[in-house]
């Protein structure tokens, strides 16, 4: 998390062992009014499997599936920790998708034949929240009446339990079933316009009174619903397509899921936002701003250090706003951690995990009292200023200070 201790429950969704990685992280909390920032922590040669899927997705989530299997000689898992996994087509007849790099997020799945499938077993969605989401790319012909996730026993309307998907050759398509008549109650939202060849982020939701679909995070239509979710754990539950197979989906899919509430607009439009594949990734040079990516800044890649503290400047003290700002940093270190008697590895760094220029004055090897000179960019009595010293690092010989700079814009001499 931002405090650099308490540990953040993750998924790795795609990793190539080189360079490129796509993960999930669940973050404590998630707003519009300040940036958030989160620490990468990697290079422990002994370190076990830290990944903690279930853990990302809260009890809200029914089912999370990224598709980036190869259903052929594998199940499609379900990241929710509820069992929800897939097979292509049938326990007997393997209908499966293939899995395709043409993806939003790592792997899809390319629905091809009439026939392709990924059933997921018989489950239910009790009480009166339900948000289905996921992307799409409608390819070829026209479509028809296409299912990208559907619970029902037959094509009759009346049979389904919930479904999201479309109506050919223009329109999306949300159903759910209330109430306890199996043969009735099965309300059909329809709405906005369906895209072809390019990929799009479909939702729909009920929230005990309402269902709405989204496209691409933005409402498309609605219609008044009250009761709660028709619940049977009988009925099985199919993506890309009806679980008998009678409806197929011609195209690919990616990050399909089933929550048990009713997610807000907002949550819809971040999860849009934060997936869609032009904002994925980050600047390629740390301590750059792209305010067009999700990810807008990545800090400078760190050596490793056992410990750190963060150091917070009391705006109170400060008159006024400066720039490169020299600040004196006075405070006490458990020397058992600080690994060089001269305390070369001793560092500083910023919120962003920048490198900040010091010199240290003094440094007492058996107290662990430290006396040093940061150079803050930014000093203000507006906000509190926040850095870090970092320190724990062994073989550090030569020393990591630079005098020169701290003091470089002073114009004089510093005796």
């Amino acid at each position: 998390a931002s405090d650099g201790v308490t540990k953040l429950a993750h998924e790795i969704e795609v990793y190539n062992g080189a360079n490129d990685l796509t993960a999930w992280v669940r973050l404590p909390t998630f707003n519009a009014t300040a940036d958030t920032v989160i620490y990468l922590y990697y290079g422990n040669p002994n370190a076990l499997n830290q990944e903690n899927a279930a853990g990302v997705w809260s009890a809200d989530y029914a089912s999370v599936w990224h598709l980036q299997e190869d259903g052929g000689s594998a199940q499609y898992l379900d990241s929710s920790g509820n069992g929800n996994a897939g097979t292509g087509g049938t326990i007997t007849t393997n209908n499966a998708p293939t899995r395709t790099s043409d993806a939003v997020i790592g792997y899809a799945q390319d629905f091809p034949n009439a026939d392709d499938r990924i059933v997921t077993g018989a489950w239910g969605v009790p009480g009166q929240g339900l948000t289905l989401s996921g992307w799409y790319k409608r390819e070829g012909a026209s479509a028809d009446d296409d299912r990208i996730i559907s619970k029902t026993t037959s094509t009759d309307p009346q049979d389904h339990r919930f479904l999201l998907g479309m109506n050919g050759p223009s329109l999306l398509r949300m159903r759910l079933k209330t109430g306890t008549d199996p043969l009735n109650n099965t309300t059909t939202l329809e709405g906005g316009t369906l895209d072809y060849d390019v990929w799009t982020h479909l939702a729909g939701k009920y929230d005990g009174t309402m269902m709405y679909l989204y496209k691409n995070g933005d409402v498309v239509a609605s219609t008044p619903k009250t009761g709660n979710i028709y619940y049977d754990t009988t009925t099985t539950v199919a993506l890309g397509n009806n679980p008998d197979g009678l409806r197929s989906f011609y195209g690919k899919l990616d990050e399909l899921r089933v929550e048990n509430v009713s997610r807000s607009d907002g949550w819809i439009k971040t999860q849009y936002l934060m997936q869609n594949t032009s904002v994925q990734g980050a600047p390629a040079s740390p301590g750059t701003v792209d305010s067009s990516k999700f990810i807008k800044m990545k800090g400078w890649q760190e050596d490793y250090y056992q410990y750190r503290k963060l150091i917070t400047i009391n705006r109170n003290k400060v008159v006024g706003t400066h720039a490169n700002f020299p600040v004196l940093v006075r405070l006490s270190l458990n020397p058992a951690r600080v690994q060089s008697p001269y305390g070369y590895d001793i560092v500083f760094r910023d919120e962003n995990g920048q490198p900040l220029d010091h010199e240290i004055e003094t440094w007492n090897d058996s107290t662990g009292d430290l006396v040093a000179w940061v150079k803050v960019p930014s000093l203000s009595s507006i906000a509190d200023t926040k850095l870090y010293v970092y320190y724990g690092r062994s073989g550090v010989t030569p020393p990591t200070a630079n005098p020169a700079l701290v003091f470089d814009m002073l114009g004089g001499r510093v005796a």
